[in-house]
Parts: structure tokens; sequence; C-alpha cells
């Protein structure tokens, strides 16, 4: 029998958020329902990566764990956003390290510092630069596929202050045309919006992520979820933009499997 149990991890933390939290609540509900679809694709990109189930046991932890403070933050603040609040990644990290919650899991403490990093790194602007080295390797791996496994979207949803508001911020198409995610601070109008989603892709660290992210419909259905809210011009934009986006998602694939062969 495999040492590394998904089963009861999942339940350690189902009951650890059902017993603490409201899930009547909309915001605990749906980071309830977050945690557990980040850590399916946590446990999709590490098996694409062909690591073994040690590391792949070690993704879907920290896709349970990632989140870990926002239940409380939600209950303190009432609010999602760090910068109105604090830093959910550190508070999670001092949660689990610190105050003790992680001992009431059943998680080998040889595993600590690879949860720990992930934690505090997953919401960062990038991971924080430590040498990579073989004591580091699986340190900033595991960072970097919380953070791809993060990527992965439900449900698009353009926020009622946006949907009116027409054109495109000049930092936002600069960004894009640069290969590079946008700050939603950037973000003003419909079409920003729309874009912001499909710079999704430029965030992946892995290019197995990125693989199973170009085999769901995600960028089509950007398209497809925007356009009512786009006049004829915008939506030339958005497309031309998706093609842009699709021949990028091409190209770094294409590369990444002649680097392998």
């Amino acid at each position: 029998m495999s040492e590394f149990n998904f089963n009861i991890i999942k339940y350690e933390i189902d009951n650890y958020i059902k017993t603490n939290f409201d899930l009547n609540i909309y915001s605990i509900n749906s980071k309830y329902i977050h945690t557990f679809n980040t850590a399916d694709y946590a446990i999709k990109i590490a098996a694409r990566l062909n690591l073994n189930e040690e590391n792949i046991y070690l993704a879907y932890v920290n896709g349970l764990f990632h989140d870990i403070y926002r239940f409380n933050q939600w209950m303190d603040y009432k609010t999602f956003s760090d910068h109105n609040s604090i830093d959910h990644g550190d508070y999670g990290a001092k949660l689990l390290f610190e105050d003790g919650l992680i001992k009431n899991f059943s998680i080998d403490k040889k595993h600590y510092e690879i949860i720990k990093f992930a934690v505090i790194n997953h919401n960062k602007f990038s991971i924080e630069k430590i040498e990579n080295n073989k004591d580091n390797y699986y340190k900033l791996l595991h960072a970097e596929i919380i953070r791809d496994a993060m990527l992965f979207r439900g449900e698009i949803k353009l926020s009622p202050e946006r949907q009116s508001i027409t054109g495109i911020t000049d930092k936002i198409l600069k960004d894009v045309l640069n290969n590079n995610s946008v700050n939603i601070k950037n973000v003003k109008t419909a079409l920003d919006t729309a874009l912001s989603h499909l710079a999704f892709v430029f965030g992946f660290h892995t290019d197995a992520a990125l693989e199973i992210f170009s085999e769901s419909n995600f960028i089509t259905a950007v398209s497809g979820n925007y356009k009512k809210y786009l006049n004829k011009e915008e939506y030339k934009t958005l497309e031309d933009i998706t093609k842009y986006v699709q021949l990028y998602i091409t190209n770094r694939l294409n590369k990444a499997k002649q680097i392998i062969v």
C-alpha cells in the first residue's frame, strides 16, 4: 500500500474547512471549490511532468494548502484583496507552521519546507530567488506547479462596472504583445479584461501546464463570452489577439518538443 494517501489528506482538509467555516457563505464556498480544483490541476501537471508518486502527492497537498488562509481572510476582513487586508500566502504559511495547524494533517515533516515555500510563493509577483541547486530543485519546481495550477480558471466573468467601458488600455496591449501577464490593477475596460484572461498563457512556468491548458476550450471561450460586451472594432482586436496567443502556445510547445527530442 502506498504511503501517500490522497484520500486521507483530501478528507482532512475537507473536514477542516467544513468544521471551521460556513459553506453557505458564497465567498467561503467559492474558495472551497477553488481549493480542490487547484489541487486536481496540480496533480495533472505533476503527472504530465512524469514526476514520481511522492511529488505528485506533494503537488496535490500544495494545491490543498495554498489558499488555507483565504477562509480566515474573508471572515476577518470580508475581502480577498491582499492589498486591502494582509498577504494570504505569508499568513497561510504562518497559520500552518508557526501556529501549528500543519500538525493536524497527515503530512511527513520532511515535506514541510517544500510546502511552506509553495504556500508563501504561490501569490507573489515572482517566485523568491534562491539558488537552483539539488537541495532547492523540488522547492522551486513545486512553487512553479502550484502557480501554474492556479491559472486554470472556471467560469469567465466580467465585473458589472467594466461591462460598458469601451476601448483598450495601452499598457494592457503592450503587455500582451510582449508576452507578459497582465497586472489586474491596470485593467479598466471590457476588452482589457478579455485580454487579461488570454494573457494567462504567458504566466505558465511549465510547458506541461501550458499543454494541458491548450487542450481546453478556454481561449475560444473568452471570445464567445466577451463578444456581447464589445463593439465591432474591439471584437476584431480580440480575435487578432486570440490568434496571436494561439500562435504563442503552438510555437512554445513545438520548441519544447524539439528540446525533448
